[in-house]
C-alpha cells in the first residue's frame, strides 16, 4: 500500500515540475526578465559587465537566432537580454519539456515503479 502511495505522489509531483515548466515557457518574456535582472545585479556587484559574444552573420558553432527587434540582418538580438533569452533559456526550456514527456510519456505510475532507485 505504501509503496502505491508513493507512486502516486511521484506522479503529483512530475505533473507539478511539468506544468510549471510549460508556464515558464508560455510567459518566458516575463520569467526571463526577472532572472536576468537578478542575474545582472548579482554581476554588477562582483564586478563583472554582462556582454553577449560576438556575432557574425554566418554562425556555425553557437545559436545565433534572430529577434523580432533585430534592426538589421547582422543584428540578431537587439539586447544582450534578448540574445541570452532566445538564444540560451528558451531552448533550455524546451529541452528540459521535452525531455520530461519523453522520459514521463503515458502512464507516470507505470514508469515511475521501473526506477528501483528511486523506490
Amino acid at each position: 500500500m505504501a509503496r502505491g502511495l508513493w507512486l502516486l505522489y511521484l506522479s503529483f509531483q512530475i505533473d507539478i515540475v511539468m506544468n510549471g515548466l510549460k508556464d515558464c515557457r508560455e510567459n518566458v518574456d516575463q520569467e526571463f526578465k526577472a532572472v536576468y535582472q537578478m542575474t545582472v545585479a548579482k554581476a554588477y556587484s562582483i564586478g563583472v559587465e554582462p556582454a553577449k559574444p560576438r556575432i557574425t552573420t554566418l554562425q556555425k558553432h553557437r545559436a545565433n537566432a534572430k529577434s523580432a527587434r533585430a534592426t538589421s540582418s547582422a543584428d540578431t538580438a537587439s539586447t544582450i537580454e534578448d540574445h541570452f533569452r532566445i538564444n540560451m533559456a528558451i531552448p533550455f526550456l524546451d529541452h528540459l519539456l521535452k525531455e520530461l514527456k519523453e522520459q514521463f510519456k503515458g502512464n507516470l505510475i507505470t514508469n515511475v515503479a521501473h526506477f528501483p532507485t528511486i523506490i
